[in-house]
């Protein structure tokens, strides 16, 4: 596992974050991972 800073984080980018959420709104991270940009498609209708 690749360790990285807060200048890794840029607006818009697609992040996991894993942690718990604290009483006033904020998140204590264990883990944030970076997610690759990718085009979902779909086959199958989403119905609501």
């Amino acid at each position: 596992m690749d360790s990285g800073t807060a200048n890794d984080l840029t607006q818009g980018l697609n992040v996991t974050i894993i942690g718990t959420t604290n009483q006033d709104g904020s998140i204590t991270t264990e883990s944030i991972q970076i997610r690759p940009n990718f085009q979902v498609t779909s086959t199958t209708p989403i119905t609501q």
